[in-house]
């Protein structure tokens, strides 16, 4: 059984589709929207090297993005807030797996790279691939936490549904929401752009913490398809937007993307709202996943708000090959300076911790 392995080119669009739609659990991070986010937005091309059968079907994949900087390369599968990317394979074919990985090992071995980290799937059952297989310096880890929306259930039931999963503090937080009279809708407009944008940068700044810039959200609105491939969701009250929730849908998954609030209706709960109409809307509209991302293993209070959501453990990995350990003596704000939305080394690796 021959095979072939590249790089994978912008007429490959269609064979990565029909590729990656070979399993219901590809995320939105591993569509080809989302790589032609990445790349205008870090001004960078992709490296996504895939394994072609006799066919010249994609059988295999590792995503990747390389940043070059002066103190040598950064390979990340892949960059950014968030993002999977790992080793793609969906027959249970562990030759093709193989070949794949030890094409992304000779590449680190005989290119200037100076650190070199795959992100698995939280999908990815015990993650024992990588684990048995990458010669790895460094592991780091998080939580990914995921619901399995209710399906095939009627309409009368399914609110009830949704509800009963949910810890009883979380269904006083949706009644609570439900009291203060919001309006819960989807807006894809402007006005609902902008409010996401400034709220977004407020909130993340409040906690001391790296917003993301306008320029994302504006890519987003180029690259991707209101309705079909996001959604707003507002709280309204009176035409005033008290919160909002940007919403990914892809393959059979919801990503909770960016949510937000105006911090002075906090205790009214608007957001729990939201997300209640939301996951609600997602089951009837068929999708099986509510995915709330990765959450970091100190974040407790995080962790216990999405949790209370009736979510599903998926634990993920950062299997990290660090060549140059000079790196290690850098402190956190140069390496976030020298190498903007890569991952490059557990933070808590640094010799300033210690």
């Amino acid at each position: 059984m021959g095979y072939s392995i590249r790089e994978l080119s912008n007429e490959d669009n269609e064979k990565w589709d029909l590729f990656i739609f070979k399993s219901d659990k590809t995320l939105l991070y591993h569509s080809w929207k989302y790589k032609l986010l990445l790349e205008r937005f870090l001004n960078l091309k992709s490296r996504y090297l895939c394994l072609f059968d006799e066919n010249d079907n994609i059988k295999s994949a590792i995503p990747l993005f390389c940043f070059n900087s002066p103190e040598g390369m950064i390979i990340n599968s892949l960059p950014f807030y968030g993002s999977h990317g790992g080793v793609l394979e969906f027959d249970g074919n562990e030759k093709y797996k193989k070949a794949i990985l030890s094409k992304y090992i000779e590449i680190i071995d005989n290119e200037n790279i100076i650190s070199a980290t795959l992100i698995s799937n939280p999908f990815d059952k015990g993650n024992s691939f990588l684990k048995d297989n990458l010669s790895y310096d460094y592991i780091d880890q998080r939580i990914g936490q995921i619901v399995d929306l209710p399906k095939n259930i009627s309409a009368e039931k399914l609110e009830d549904e949704i509800f009963q999963m949910c810890h009883y503090k979380t269904r006083n937080m949706i009644r609570k929401s439900m009291k203060y009279g919001f309006d819960f809708i989807v807006d894809n407009s402007d006005k609902s752009w902008d409010f996401l944008k400034k709220t977004h940068n407020e909130n993340i700044l409040n906690i001391n913490g790296i917003p993301k810039p306008d320029n994302f959200f504006s890519l987003i609105k180029e690259i991707f398809t209101p309705t079909i491939d996001y959604d707003i969701w507002v709280a309204k009250k009176n035409e005033e937007f008290c919160a909002a929730m940007l919403i990914f849908k892809f393959n059979k998954t919801i990503e909770y993307f960016t949510p937000v609030i105006d911090l002075k209706y906090r205790n009214e709960q608007p957001l729990s709202g939201l997300i209640f109409n939301a996951m609600k809307n997602a089951s009837e509209k068929g999708f099986k996943f509510w995915n709330w991302g990765g959450t970091w293993l100190n974040q407790d209070g995080v962790y216990r708000f999405k949790s209370r959501w009736g979510t599903k453990d998926f634990r993920y990995y950062y299997y990290t090959t660090l060549k140059n350990k000079e790196l290690l003596n850098l402190s956190k704000e140069e390496i976030l300076s020298k190498f903007p939305y890569f991952y490059v080394i557990s933070f808590n690796e640094l010799n300033e911790n210690y």
